[in-house]
């Protein structure tokens, strides 16, 4: 027994350390793009293997409640790949990636864990949802079928989750097909961060309710118009805990999505606000007054009031005279 608890305590402690060197590596997009769209940018440019294994997002696979389907979607691409480049006729999809990984983390024994991981995934990945995913069924389609309502989202029941692995995983190998949450269960986005962030709690690093997050910021800043920073702040904002860095880590990766098609003025407001950010996102200065009073005031200057506000363009000078020529 007790060797048995040494070595999963060594195991527990290597999966830590490996998980802190992939995030340490993790490309700053990863978020924004899917990787289907990586994916198509990497055979484009005939990338290394390093890269394609990061580009399929197979090292989120130390978040398997988050990343469980998609990294073994992913694998399946991997070996596609891998099998379309081999020139040696004896391809195995093992030795691929631990010769693949070896180089990566640089260390025999992280390889072999990882790959342990991945083929473990592999194994015992729901078979009917990744026949789904071949199949493209739609998400909403598929939440019916599990007949899972707004009450079982809410509450992060297991069949829940199960259905939010599928449509994340499904809106990142078809992200021409997006399906935000809020389009298959109205009136969902603001229920559910009122229910699942409240008082005392961190911003989601992991796991399904990071995926429900991202989906909620990307839908908000893909709307036209966009949300304003002003308005996500106050969604995420608790009145009763003025000092949890929720609402600031939202804004902050809010900022990091939103696509304003900005004048110069706005482009200048959001880059202040960013610094103000990240002031009170170290909790030394986040009871700092002035800086409290810096950061609302240059929020509240991207309330919507005050955003997309457009001077209509004067016409071109020649347009005018030909407007006058026509007149006279």
């Amino acid at each position: 027994m007790k060797a048995w608890k040494e070595k999963w305590k060594n195991s527990k402690d290597e999966t830590k350390t490996l998980k802190k060197f992939l995030n340490d590596r993790k490309p700053k997009a990863f978020e924004i793009e899917s990787s289907t769209k990586r994916l198509q940018d990497w055979l484009k440019k005939e990338g290394s293997l390093d890269t394609l294994f990061t580009v399929l997002g197979l090292h989120e696979a130390m978040d398997r409640a988050a990343n469980g389907l998609l990294i073994s979607m992913n694998l399946e691409r991997w070996n596609f790949v891998m099998k379309y480049l081999d020139k040696t006729g004896h391809y195995n999809l093992k030795d691929s990636l631990q010769e693949t990984l070896t180089a990566l983390c640089g260390n025999e024994k992280w390889a072999t864990l990882f790959l342990e991981r991945l083929v473990f995934l592999r194994d015992t990945t729901n078979k009917d949802q990744l026949k789904w995913l071949h199949e493209m069924r739609k998400p909403e389609d598929i939440c019916d079928e599990m007949k899972i309502d707004k009450d079982n989202l809410l509450t992060g029941s297991k069949l829940a989750n199960e259905w939010i692995a599928y449509w994340a995983t499904y809106n990142d190998l078809y992200p021409q097909s997006r399906t935000p949450l809020n389009a298959v269960v109205p009136g969902f986005e603001i229920a559910w961060i009122q229910k699942n962030l409240p008082k005392g709690r961190n911003y989601p690093s992991q796991g399904v309710q990071r995926q429900i997050v991202g989906d909620i910021l990307k839908s908000w800043a893909d709307a036209k118009p966009p949300l304003s920073p002003f308005q996500v702040f106050n969604h995420f904002k608790n009145p009763e805990s003025p000092e949890s860095s929720v609402p600031l880590s939202a804004l902050k990766n809010y900022l990091n999505l939103i696509k304003f098609g900005m004048q110069p003025d706005e482009q200048s407001a959001v880059k202040k606000l960013k610094t103000s950010l990240n002031k009170l996102l170290n909790v030394r200065l986040r009871s700092n007054p002035e800086e409290i009073k810096l950061f609302y005031d240059r929020l509240k200057a991207l309330d919507s009031k005050n955003l997309f506000k457009r001077k209509p363009e004067s016409p071109p000078e020649n347009a005018r005279d030909r407007q006058r020529s026509r007149g006279e």
